[in-house]
């Protein structure tokens, strides 16, 4: 199900940012579009009464399973839900927004900085 590794994302994000890669960036989207419809799914699953023809099993939970992760797949890569398309133009507009305003931070800004040295407590 996850084709990102997610243990690998922070020392990845140090190297290059994950948006200079547009299509890990999108597989991640879609991956997390897909997860929340699986939750989903599982949620709404759990609202029905037991009983019926067919008793509660193992088999018959690990096929709701299955069903639940192809129909999640299969909303994620059509963007049903449309997760993934809000945040790729949060993303989008959040990496412009720095670009537009990329400025170096001043030594004020920063408390630990000392802007005269005569001047710093010992």
């Amino acid at each position: 199900m996850l084709y990102v590794n997610p243990l690998d994302a922070p020392r990845l994000y140090e190297l290059a940012p994950l948006g200079q890669d547009a299509a890990k960036q999108r597989m991640a989207l879609e991956e997390l579009e897909q997860y929340f419809a699986r939750l989903l799914m599982r949620e709404m699953r759990g609202t029905f009464h037991e009983g019926g023809i067919f008793p509660r099993s193992a088999q018959r939970e690990h096929f709701e399973d299955l069903l639940d992760e192809a129909l999640s797949a299969e909303i994620a890569r059509s963007g049903q839900l449309g997760i993934a398309q809000m945040l790729e133009a949060q993303l989008r507009a959040d990496d412009i927004y720095k670009r537009v305003h990329h400025t170096e931070p001043s030594p004020a800004s920063n408390p630990g900085t000392v802007l005269n040295p005569q001047t710093a407590v010992k």
